[in-house]
């Protein structure tokens, strides 16, 4: 029998992180001074989310370049 709450993998996606760290930092709130406790969990959340929005924007620049070269000539490659 499967567990019915199991579902496939996510990607991991820097809205899917932004969202998991609203719902810590309101958990964090509601646990007063415990609410430190989870600041190393919150800090990783923020490097993930740092790393990933990096990627992200490092390849829009990729593709943005690679389009600007394509659009200059029709066969880029055979003039290196």
């Amino acid at each position: 029998m499967t567990d019915s709450r199991r579902t496939k993998s996510q990607p991991i996606t820097t809205a899917r992180i932004e969202r998991a760290m609203d719902i810590l930092a309101h958990w964090m709130v509601k646990l007063g001074d415990d609410g430190v406790k989870c600041l190393p969990i919150y800090e990783r959340l923020e490097v993930e989310l740092d790393q990933l929005s990096s990627t992200e924007n490092k390849m829009a620049e990729v593709f943005a370049r690679a389009k600007r070269l394509q659009d200059q000539s029709p066969e880029p490659l055979r003039q290196i």
